[in-house]
């Protein structure tokens, strides 16, 4: 690597721009070269040193001679106008990758304008100061120090305290590229330290709000696993609710539909029945037609009556006639006669009238019958309902074995009680516990139901109150047919009297015709005439009472029928009319249970829609309907209850405690990992430094003692005879305050280098080497300066002036030394000196022209 061009425009006294090139000599494996830029006082050659500083980012003004920034641009003359901007640029040749970086030519520049601004480019783009310093500091090229060696720094270094030639020697030594390393570590520890206590700063502060949010988020969660099991059981408890109500609903609607059926059915026998009753009603003779029957029954007795009273008078006459004629037993025959007739009479009356009752009695059995047997039909459709409902009901069986259970169950309880007081019993209890629980089960399965008793006790009422009705039809059956068995008896005696009678009659009807026709008479004729005239007449007023009875007995009859049609529909519309109202009883019970279920369906909605949202009433609608027994439902509320106090005990918590607690989680997270990365970055960067510490020391330690080696060799050949050698030492520095030493970061070192010069001349012995002249510093410094380089050599070293205070021998030694030194670095030296001029390759001449701008001018020694 070396220092191929310069190029400046602006700077200082260059107000055009201009190109110092630094071609490398012929023979490179004997020297790197050396170029000697000559000129008159104030021709501003001392600037083309300044611009080398400049462009290599020095800050200080005062080694740039000036007091403003604006101070390094052309300022103007006379002849020409002021300029805006300085710019240097600096190319160096970087075949050989000694600059870690991918360009073989490395191309620096830097400009400044006046406004303020500045900027740095690294071969065209814009860059960090910092970033060139490293890189040169890595290529052993300083900013300042030794590789800019100006006029009157050679002074200062000797005259400088022993702990200010500290920066001196880190660059002489080549450590600086680790010093700048260490300063931006310490630097970055500091930023780190401070970032770390902001960090833990901000942790204090958000800690408390943070555990603040996190019980109100814990509030929350737990909030929302209660809610979601009181989801759970509103679902289950609700979707069964409505299932039960809504099933128990359309059976009763069902039942209702059927009790409302046979309610039209009753109602319509019942309407039946009650027109037929009163057709039967309307049927029934009047009471006119009765009276004229009687009326004319009454005057047939009076005329029959009447013909009996005047036959008895005719056969009284005729009677004693034959007594006066002496025929008494003619006329015994007679009034026998007249008997036997009148008993006839008697007898055939009596036997229409037991045809006439047996006849009714007939009718009225089978009328009886008729009821019997719809009775019986009654009965047997009752007793087919009482079997439905004994078949649903429970058994004497079940009735004991849900007893059984029920006492099996009070036992395992109290074994369970006594046996939770022993110990080991872990297992026995959780075994004992499911048998208990399937005992629970069964007992809830086989419990009997009491809806059935109802029924049952209405169907027996009614089965006994059709048997009793059964048992007075049975004994009027009877009482019938005992009653036609006397009449038919009756009947017969009648019927055998009868018999009896005619025939005597028929004997003494023969006796008489024979009497007669021995002894006829006219009066007796006459009498028997009229007689037989009244039979006769009796005979037709007998058939016409007769005929009369006959309808008062068939009015009669008609009368019992009817009334007893009557009776019985008024019993059957009786029947028909409770069992109507029993009917509508049961469809008003079943209507109120409908009613009641409707009630409490809508009671139900109601509050499932004030205990829950809805969402949860969309997911209750879409659940599947599932039977739920009411013993699961009840145990559901007491569930439903604790969870809702268990949210009132817990409280409401907005939802932005939420989004604010995500926020502050994610905040104190963020600040958590920051300072753990600050953490470990500060303990990374505390072992960064402290093995760029030992790195430092250990290269200055060695390179110090080259150094002081080769400062030895130069200083005895600058002054033969003489001694020199350099020494270092550290001071422990001591802390005037507490805060001091608690302000003192880690790596802050407490002791303090100091680097001494000691220089003799021959046959000298100084103490002190600022009482030598000034030649004597002079070749000091350059014997320093030339150790530095033959330690650690730049890639190239800018001399201004330094050889100005020496004499014409001291300048051959000094240019011998030069020429040798040029095979390790590239030298660009300013100087008046005529033996440094004869051993460079390139001589500049500076000039300043009549615009008060500098100029240059060239020549190759090589080739001369």
């Amino acid at each position: 690597m070396h220092l191929k061009r310069i190029s400046l425009l602006g700077f200082k006294s260059f107000s055009h721009k201009t190109t110092l090139e630094f071609p490398p000599p012929k023979k490179q494996e004997e020297s790197k070269g050396i170029t000697a830029i000559i000129g008159p006082n104030g021709s501003g050659k001392s600037n083309t040193a300044d611009a080398i500083r400049w462009v290599l980012g020095e800050q200080s003004l005062k080694l740039l001679r000036g007091k403003k920034s604006e101070d390094v641009i052309f300022s103007g003359s006379q002849k020409s106008a002021r300029l805006n901007r300085a710019e240097v640029t600096l190319t160096i040749d970087n075949k050989d990758k000694q600059a870690d970086i991918d360009y073989t030519e490395l191309t620096i520049t830097r400009r400044v304008y006046r406004n303020g601004e500045s900027e740095y480019l690294l071969n065209g783009a814009p860059a960090k100061l910092s970033d060139i310093t490293m890189l040169l500091a890595q290529s052993n090229v300083g900013q300042k120090n030794y590789a800019v060696i100006g006029q009157g720094m050679i002074d200062s270094i000797l005259n400088a305290a022993p702990a200010d030639r500290k920066d001196f020697f880190d660059e002489a030594t080549g450590v600086k590229q680790y010093q700048i390393k260490r300063n931006a570590a310490d630097r970055k520890l500091e930023r780190t330290k401070t970032h770390l206590h902001e960090t833990e700063m901000l942790l204090t502060e958000l800690t408390p709000h943070l555990k603040l949010l996190e019980r109100q988020t814990k509030k929350w969660q737990k909030r929302e696993e209660v809610e979601k099991k009181l989801t759970e059981l509103h679902i289950a408890y609700y979707n069964g609710m409505w299932n039960n109500l809504t099933q128990d609903l359309s059976l009763k609607n069902t039942l209702a539909k059927k009790h409302n059926d046979s309610i039209q059915v009753a109602r319509k026998k019942l309407e039946t029945e009650q027109l037929s009753f009163e057709k039967l009603a309307k049927e029934q003779s009047s009471s006119k037609d009765y009276s004229d029957l009687q009326t004319r029954a009454q005057r047939m007795i009076t005329l029959i009556r009447e013909s009996e009273s005047d036959a008895a008078r005719i056969q009284h006459q005729i009677e004693n006639h034959f007594e006066l004629q002496g025929e008494g037993d003619i006329a015994w025959v007679h009034r026998r006669l007249h008997e036997i007739v009148e008993e006839s009479q008697e007898l055939t009356v009596s036997q229409k009238k037991i045809t006439t009752q047996l006849h009714h009695l007939a009718a009225h059995a089978t009328e009886k019958t008729r009821e019997k047997n719809m009775l019986e039909e009654s009965i047997s459709k009752l007793k087919t309902k009482l079997e439905d409902i004994e078949s649903k009901s429970i058994t004497a069986t079940q009735e004991e074995l849900y007893a059984e259970i029920q006492k099996l169950q009070k036992t395992c309880q109290e074994t369970l009680v006594l046996f939770q007081k022993t110990k080991e019993k872990n297992i026995f209890i959780k075994h004992f516990k499911n048998i208990q629980e399937k005992i629970s089960s069964i007992v809830s399965q086989s419990k009997p139901s009491t809806e059935w008793k109802k029924d049952l006790s209405s169907v027996r009422e009614n089965l006994d109150s059709l048997f009793l009705q059964k048992e007075e039809l049975m004994l009027m059956l009877q009482e019938a047919g005992l009653e036609q068995k006397m009449l038919e008896q009756q009947k017969t005696i009648v019927i055998h009297q009868l018999t009896k009678l005619k025939k005597e009659e028929h004997q003494l009807q023969q006796k008489l015709t024979v009497q007669k026709k021995s002894s006829v008479q006219a009066k007796s004729k006459e009498l028997a005439f009229q007689l037989d005239k009244l039979q006769k007449e009796k005979k037709k007023h007998q058939a016409e009472f007769e005929n009369t009875q006959e309808q008062l007995d068939s009015f009669h009859h008609t009368q019992n029928k009817h009334k007893d049609q009557m009776v019985t529909s008024q019993k059957t519309i009786t029947i028909l009319s409770s069992e109507l109202r029993d009917k509508e009883s049961d469809h008003n019970q079943v209507s109120i249970e409908c009613a009641r279920l409707e009630q409490r369906l809508e009671d139900l909605k109601i509050e499932i829609q004030q205990e829950t949202a809805s969402t949860l009433r969309e997911k209750i609608k879409k659940t599947t309907r599932l039977s739920t027994s009411t013993s699961q439902l009840e145990s559901m509320l007491p569930k439903i209850h604790s969870l809702k106090r268990q949210l009132i005990q817990i409280g409401e918590i907005e939802e932005s405690v939420l989004e604010e607690y995500k926020e502050t989680k994610e905040r104190s997270d963020f600040l958590s990992h920051q300072a753990d990365d600050l953490k470990r970055s500060h303990s990374q960067l505390l072992k960064i430094i402290s093995a760029l510490d030992n790195k430092i020391e250990k290269q200055f330690a060695i390179k110090f003692k080259t150094i002081n080696t080769h400062f030895k060799k130069y200083f005895a050949t600058l002054f033969p005879g003489g001694k020199a050698q350099l020494l270092y030492k550290k001071v422990s520095l001591q802390k005037e305050t507490l805060e001091e030493e608690q302000e003192e970061t880690e790596t802050q070192k407490s002791a303090q280098t100091l680097i001494e010069i000691q220089a003799a001349p021959p046959n000298k012995k100084i103490a002190s080497i600022s009482v030598l002249s000034g030649g004597e510093r002079s070749l000091t410094s350059i014997a320093l300066l030339c150790a530095i380089i033959a330690s650690n050599p730049a890639p190239f070293v800018v001399l201004d002036e330094v050889d100005a205070a020496l004499d014409e021998a001291n300048s051959e030694r000094y240019a011998a030394i030069l020429k040798k030194l040029s095979h390790l670095t590239q030298f660009i030296t300013i100087t008046h000196n005529r033996a440094t001029m004869q051993k460079a390759n390139i001589l500049y001449g500076v000039t300043m022209g009549p615009d008060a701008s500098s100029k240059l001018f060239s020549v190759k020694l090589e080739e001369v």
